[in-house]
């Protein structure tokens, strides 16, 4: 057919994420940026971003596409980040005694306290 096997892949890529959105809003775009966009590290929110971008006449370079998917994996990153964390903290959380829980520690705790004010009441007043 005469085209290389990364030109192929690359194509399709464009074909499967972008579909006819590629012949209209994107026409304008560097075939080598809409390769970067296509590729399927690429995060969807980079993709819809430049799909915006383009739809505004807003031309973008390869450079910006690359600064783009970058922004767009970090944010990813960070948002897996805050996911991780907030299951953290759900998991200490359940380990952490319930209400119930610090009530009867209390209500023992004052017992406690009773029975030893009591016994020492008694060793003293049997003096």
């Amino acid at each position: 057919m005469g085209i290389s096997e990364t030109m192929g892949r690359n194509t399709l890529n464009v074909f499967i994420q972008f579909g006819s959105t590629a012949k209209f809003a994107l026409k304008d775009i560097q075939p080598s940026v809409l390769y970067l966009l296509a590729a399927p590290s690429t995060p969807e929110s980079a993709r819809q971003e430049a799909i915006e971008k383009a739809e505004e006449d807003e031309a973008i370079t390869h450079k910006q596409a690359q600064e783009l998917i970058q922004a767009h994996k970090e944010i990813e990153n960070k948002e897996a980040r805050i996911d991780d964390l907030e299951e953290a903290i759900t998991a200490l959380q359940s380990k952490l005694p319930t209400k119930n829980v610090l009530d009867k520690i209390q209500e023992l705790t004052d017992a406690s306290a009773d029975r030893t004010g009591e016994s020492s009441g008694d060793s003293t007043g049997g003096s």
